[in-house]
Formats: C-alpha cells, sequence, structure tokens
C-alpha cells in the first residue's frame, strides 16, 4: 500500500507515469527503464523507512506475510527474466539511496525534473550526479534485400549485462559491461529470421577490449555457432543457430548476430567490415 501511495503521490506532483508511457511510445527504451528505476527505487525507499517505523510485531508479521507470497512463476523463469524484472526494485533503490546520502530528501525530487536517461546512470549514481548521459552511436544503414527494421534503440549497460548474465562469470560480466560509454541496436526481420546488429562505444580502449572478450565467452558459450575464425579484422562466427561477427577497432565494437548467414554476410558488407 506505501509502495503504491508514493507512486500516485509522486505522480502526482511530477507527472512521471505520462512520460514514461511517452518514452516507450516513442520507442526509447533505455531513457524508459532509467525512469522506472527512479520511481520503484523511490517507492521501496519510502516504503522501507516506514516499515522502520513501525513496531518490531507488525515489522515481524510483515515479513511473515512477505514469505508467504507465491514466487514460482518467478523462480521457474530464466534468470535474465528474473533479473530485469527486479532491475528497477534493486539497482533503483540503491540509486536513490545513493541520492538521498548525497542530496537529501530534496535529491529525489530532483531527479523527476532532471530525469536519468541510461542504465549507466542508474548502476553508477556519481555519473548521474556528473551529467554523464552516454555518447550517441550512429549505425548506418544496412539495407538486407527481403528485410526491413522492426526495432532501433540503445541497448544501455544494463542490456550487455542482461545479454551475458548467463554465459559470463559475475565479477567478469560486471567488469567487462562498467566501461560503457554509449551504443545504438537495429532489429531486422524476415518472416521468423531476425537479424541484430549493435555498435558500442566504451570510455577506453581497455573496455571495448574487455567487453569484446566476454563477447566472445558469450557467443561461444551460449550461441551454437561455432568458436570464430578471423575475417576481415574480426572474428566471425557460423554454427546450427546461425551466424555471428564481433570486430573492435580502438575504443569501439561492433557485434551481428542473425539466424540466417546470408543476411548476417549482407549486413557487415554493408558496415565495410
Amino acid at each position: 500500500m506505501v509502495h503504491e501511495l508514493v507512486h500516485a503521490l509522486t505522480d502526482q506532483h511530477f507527472g512521471f507515469y505520462d512520460t514514461f508511457v511517452e518514452l516507450l511510445d516513442d520507442d526509447r527504451f533505455e531513457e524508459a527503464a532509467a525512469l522506472q528505476a527512479l520511481a520503484e527505487g523511490d517507492a521501496t525507499y519510502f516504503q522501507l523507512v516506514y516499515l522502520q517505523e513501525l513496531p518490531v510485531a507488525e515489522q515481524f508479521a510483515l515479513a511473515t506475510e512477505a514469505l508467504d507470497v507465491e514466487t514460482s512463476s518467478l523462480d521457474s523463469a530464466p534468470e535474465y527474466v528474473e533479473a530485469d524484472l527486479l532491475f528497477p526494485y534493486d539497482s533503483g533503490y540503491q540509486f536513490v539511496l545513493e541520492l538521498v546520502d548525497e542530496g537529501g530528501i530534496a535529491a529525489v525530487d530532483e531527479a523527476y525534473v532532471d530525469l536519468p536517461v541510461t542504465t549507466e546512470q542508474i548502476l553508477h549514481p556519481d555519473r548521474y550526479e556528473a551529467g554523464d548521459d552516454g555518447f550517441e552511436v550512429f549505425i548506418p544503414a544496412t539495407p538486407v534485400s527481403g528485410w526491413e527494421v522492426a526495432e532501433e534503440g540503445i541497448f544501455g549497460e544494463w542490456g550487455w549485462r542482461l545479454l551475458m548474465l548467463e554465459s559470463v562469470p559475475s565479477g567478469d560480466l560486471t567488469q567487462a559491461s562498467t566501461g560503457w560509454r554509449g551504443d545504438a541496436f537495429r532489429v531486422l526481420t524476415s518472416g521468423d529470421d531476425v537479424a541484430f546488429v549493435l555498435g558500442y562505444q566504451g570510455e577506453t580502449e581497455r573496455d571495448a577490449i574487455e567487453l569484446t572478450q566476454a563477447m566472445i565467452d558469450h557467443i561461444r558459450g551460449a550461441m551454437d555457432v561455432g568458436d570464430g575464425v578471423g575475417e576481415g579484422g574480426g572474428l566471425l562466427f557460423e554454427g546450427p543457430a546461425g551466424y555471428a561477427f564481433l570486430d573492435r577497432e580502438g575504443d569501439a565494437l561492433t557485434f551481428i548476430a542473425s539466424t540466417s548467414v546470408s543476411a548476417g554476410e549482407a549486413i557487415r558488407s554493408s558496415l565495410g567490415r
């Protein structure tokens, strides 16, 4: 009840829900994820503050009640689904906690005026406080005959973590994704076939190297496209699941994945790789 009351009061003052819907309608999913994390972290923070003010007996009763909540559907979901559902609550709470520690409750209100716009800012509140909104990455046109662009947007630091969550050890995953500076993705479809192209920009060349190694481990361990061979300065993978290509140049990385080998090759060719 407290959680939802905080949402209602916050929306009344800042109208965050309409903004959230507009972001989704415009396919600005990275910004929407950051706003959702702020809102859920805000509500979770004040929910916990309220609980801490209750008598111990009431706290115990509520904790016991929470243990009885049915979670079998979540427990049976893939790890990345569970992590993504919990992200706005867990990481959002840590983000709000950092805001309160640095600037008090007023800093939370100010965040609804100057919104976080990337999941990187949620994961690293100091980058939000520094005004680091990420770097805009541009992917050139990737025409493939008979295919159409289904979606474009920003993958985000959290997106990279989710992608490799079940194939790269936790410590390596955090290290590899933390150097995110910006990215852009494009999804193309043709019938049941799907192709994906992703351009990444690291803060430094070292960051791009670390992400590249993590992605090699992910491709080899999770994608069923073989071990890869050197091609065009990058690594080319082909196997039962289709096609993948990974190419790093300095602090930038290009990743292509496709259920169709010919489409993957056409995309790589259009990018001059």
